[in-house]
């Protein structure tokens, strides 16, 4: 897929490299692609990768990742932010 589109071409300009190993006894399934975004003319590109082997099911302790001092942290810097000045712009360019 070309990763760089602009109106009169499109072209693959970004690349991903991944390297097994030379001991490559694991089950990895790779699956790599573009995002399809107008942030810029590029194309994100991603990679996953994902083990094949089957996982058994073990008790873990369920954790946050977001405690509540973090969480209070961030409603309180999104409330404080001015929004009014980003919604002003009528091209999404000049906003960003």
């Amino acid at each position: 897929m070309p990763t760089r589109i602009t109106e009169k071409s499109a072209t693959i300009v970004d690349h991903i490299y991944y390297f097994y190993g030379k001991n490559t006894k694991r089950n990895i399934c790779t699956t790599s692609s573009n995002l399809w975004s107008d942030i810029t003319d590029h194309l994100p590109s991603y990679l996953l990768i994902s083990n094949t082997n089957e996982v058994t099911q073990q008790n873990h302790k369920m954790t946050c990742l977001f405690p509540d001092n973090n969480l209070q942290t961030f409603k309180i810097g999104i409330n404080n932010t001015e929004w009014s000045q980003l919604y002003s712009y009528n091209r999404v360019n000049s906003a960003y």
